[in-house]
């Protein structure tokens, strides 16, 4: 997720510099362990299949349904605002404006 981050922030005016801040500043936790979650990523492709949902997306909404009350997704994604936790609840989804 880190990975497309940096890629997109790229392309952007300043976007390396920013994105470089943001990792120093240490308010990011991405412990996330395939192993413990590939049966939620599994279900959650199945369930988004007609979005597509594609892997790193499936990963992230499993990620962010581990995290704290405070966890925010940072995309460009608009398929964000569909998908939902295990319990029901639309993410805080954090998007650049149009």
């Amino acid at each position: 997720m880190l990975c497309e981050a940096a890629h997109l922030l790229k392309r952007e005016q300043g976007g390396r510099a920013r994105f470089r801040a943001f990792l120093n500043r240490a308010a990011l936790d991405v412990s996330f362990s395939w192993s413990t979650h590939r049966r939620r990523v599994a279900d959650l492709m199945e369930t988004y299949a007609d979005t597509p949902m594609d892997f790193a997306d499936a990963c992230l909404v499993a990620l962010y349904e581990t995290q704290p009350s405070e966890a925010q997704v940072l995309t460009t994604d608009d398929d964000f605002r569909v998908y939902r936790t295990a319990g029901g609840e639309a993410l805080d989804v954090l998007m650049p404006p149009a």
